[in-house]
């Protein structure tokens, strides 16, 4: 099950309704992108970023190849950070 939290909520206020408010954002989770960052490596390089919101460096991961996997390779230490730092800036640490 998904948790929805808005924006100005703390996690301990998350709600499961994705319908309770207009501007409720799914709450990112560390299994998914990981699972993501792993497709990568399979030719779906910058999947894990568009899930971050990161479009810009997802399309350079896309059609780089993740930087040649160097970047990908990087991003397998530095994801956990990134997600904490996403769910951070919503208001959900």
């Amino acid at each position: 099950m998904t948790t929805y939290a808005p924006h100005h909520a703390h996690a301990s206020h998350a709600m499961t309704d994705p319908h309770a408010g207009s501007r409720m954002l799914p709450m990112k989770d560390k299994t998914l992108a990981y699972i993501m960052l792993l497709a990568g490596f399979f030719g779906f390089a910058g999947i894990h970023r568009f899930y971050l919101g990161k479009w810009l460096t997802g399309l350079i991961w896309f059609f780089t190849g993740g930087l040649v996997l160097i970047g990908t390779i990087i991003d397998l230490f530095i994801l956990s950070g990134e997600i904490d730092r996403v769910n951070d800036e919503r208001g959900w640490s």
